[in-house]
């Protein structure tokens, strides 16, 4: 008995939908909004970013060993405007995903296994919200600003860690007061599952940003140190293409 090529599609359509709703086959895509909480002589100054997080994966091993899963990550720093004292940024990475681990744990399961990505899909819904602690993995993510915002190169390090090859070890810098002002200090970082769309602000506020996708901010390609605008690049500031 023949089937029409109509049909096979059908049947086809129908085992692969089948395929994607069951747990053969898991998968999340999540709108997590990050926001930073700046304390001013003013009051509170904030900015945030929608950022997404997505996963999958399959219960089918093929007789390999079940392995985890790293996440795509799609969206830009946060952009906090302190006006007149200058602008912070709160960096995006490909360990992003952390913070949302941290605010929102599983129970003892590995985040980006089969198991974690089952919990995430049915636990997260929108509204749940969450602060990063600054002393828990993965901590605060790297803070920056530009000294000129029209120069790449002029990028200084607000708070983060500082690695020091000749004792191998990291130091945590905070330079809030010294570079926005006495007075001036970050209060707190805020993760909430929402359904707000990703944000794109990052182009307006670093017009010059699409002329280092490739390379380092100081225009090399190779990059490493020691200054800071050899060590960050594009993917510090927007990741994911979509966009």
């Amino acid at each position: 008995m023949k089937i029409s090529f109509i049909a096979l599609g059908v049947l086809l359509a129908s085992v692969a939908a089948a395929f994607v709703m069951s747990d053969i086959h898991v998968s999340y895509t999540l709108h997590v909004k990050t926001t930073v909480v700046v304390e001013t002589p003013e009051g509170e100054v904030s900015g945030s970013a929608v950022r997404e997080i997505s996963n999958s994966a399959s219960s089918i091993s093929l007789g390999w060993t079940m392995a985890t899963n790293a996440p795509d990550i799609r969206g830009e720093a946060v952009v906090v405007d302190l006006g007149e004292r200058g602008t912070l940024f709160s960096l995006i990475s490909d360990g992003t995903d952390y913070e949302m681990y941290q605010v929102f744990p599983t129970p003892k399961i590995p985040e980006t296994s089969l198991e974690g990505i089952k919990y995430y899909k049915k636990t997260l819904k929108p509204g749940m919200k969450g602060e990063l602690n600054p002393n828990e993995r993965p901590g605060y993510p790297a803070l920056v600003t530009f000294t000129d915002m029209n120069n790449p190169k002029s990028v200084t390090l607000v708070r983060g860690y500082v690695f020091h090859p000749e004792t191998q070890t990291s130091e945590l810098e905070n330079h809030f007061e010294e570079l926005f002002g006495e007075g001036v200090s970050l209060k707190a970082i805020e993760l909430e599952v929402t359904k707000e769309p990703v944000t794109k602000k990052i182009d307006a506020v670093l017009p010059w940003l699409s002329t280092v996708k490739k390379g380092s901010l100081d225009g090399r390609l190779s990059g490493g140190g020691p200054e800071l605008s050899n060590i960050l690049h594009y993917g510090n500031f927007k990741k994911g293409e979509k966009q």
